[in-house]
């Protein structure tokens, strides 16, 4: 009876081997479902609002209308990446415009412009700095996004420009291996943010150093 029941036993491991062999694909489904079952879901994509600049007071400019005129246009090709920013910077740069500049006099015979020259944002892909071992326990910068952005403005009166300053503005940041799109899509945001930010206070120390009589004194 004992040989039996052991003959039984085996009888069934080589069934069970059996079956498993003939069935691979179906255990690897199983085993797969049951790991994606256990792992965590990926974090919801995070929400940018638009970047606006309505914190302080505008600047009053003693003009009867202040026009934005956008030659700047933006790239979709590699190495440029602005246009795929949360906010591009020549939106960002558009809205401090907007926000920050405003017309005070209706019964002037001047006119303001402002126009966008630039609001790049490069890509470069970084070389590691380690090698060997010590490469595989360093967590590196992976990527660099190197900005620019540049703006005139005009003022005309009578047809005539009569005021007239060139600002720019560069900033780089990079970001480290291994980091998630949610990490670079925040890089990016606040790139575009500190690139309008800086191009503005360099419009606006330019506007309140030279542009008097047209710029009124707050």
């Amino acid at each position: 009876m004992a040989m039996m029941a052991g003959q039984r036993a085996a009888w069934l491991r080589q069934s069970e081997i059996r079956v498993m062999s003939r069935h691979p694909a179906r255990l690897v489904v199983i085993a797969l479902l049951f790991l994606s079952g256990c792992a965590a879901p990926p974090p919801p994509p995070p929400s940018f609002p638009d970047i606006r600049f309505t914190d302080s007071p505008p600047l009053q400019l003693d003009v009867t209308e202040i026009g934005l005129y956008g030659t700047f246009q933006p790239s979709n090709n590699l190495p440029e990446i602005d246009n795929s920013f949360p906010v591009p910077p020549v939106t960002a740069i558009q809205n401090w415009v907007h926000d920050r500049l405003a017309a005070d006099n209706p019964t002037s015979s001047a006119q303001a412009r402002v126009t966008i020259l630039d609001a790049t944002v490069r890509q470069v892909a970084l070389k590691p700095t380690t090698t060997g071992i010590e490469n595989v326990f360093t967590k590196e910068q992976a990527y660099r996004y190197d900005g620019h952005a540049a703006a005139r403005i005009e003022i005309y009166d009578k047809g005539m420009a009569v005021r007239t300053a060139t600002v720019e503005t560069s900033l780089s940041r990079s970001i480290a291996e291994g980091s998630t799109l949610n990490d670079r899509d925040q890089l990016w945001y606040a790139m575009s943010r500190d690139m309008a930010e800086n191009l503005g206070k360099a419009m606006e120390t330019q506007i309140r150093a030279n542009f008097p009589p047209y710029a009124r004194a707050q």
